[in-house]
């Protein structure tokens, strides 16, 4: 079974600007690596996601398609 790690990095800090966050989260994409995990990685403060409690705030809200992506990714490795 293959395994993904996805990663919310929630800094405020755009990229490439290089965060605490982003060092801690590097080391973690290292380990699981090491693992045969794949990793991604998602720099929420690239996108537009704004702040509210539905999973799609609306107009140009980006979120809905990043869950999409996660889920579409999900169900393919499940159907191997």
């Amino acid at each position: 079974m293959n395994l993904k790690a996805v990663i919310l990095n929630c800094t405020l800090k755009r990229s490439p600007e290089i965060s605490n966050t982003r060092a801690l989260i590097d080391k973690a994409v290292k380990l699981f690596q090491e693992k045969g995990v794949e990793t991604e990685v998602i720099q929420v403060v690239d996108h537009n996601i704004p702040f509210g409690i539905s999973s799609d705030e609306g107009d140009g809200d980006e979120w809905p398609e990043i869950l999409k992506n996660r889920e579409t990714s999900q169900r393919t490795s499940d159907s191997h």
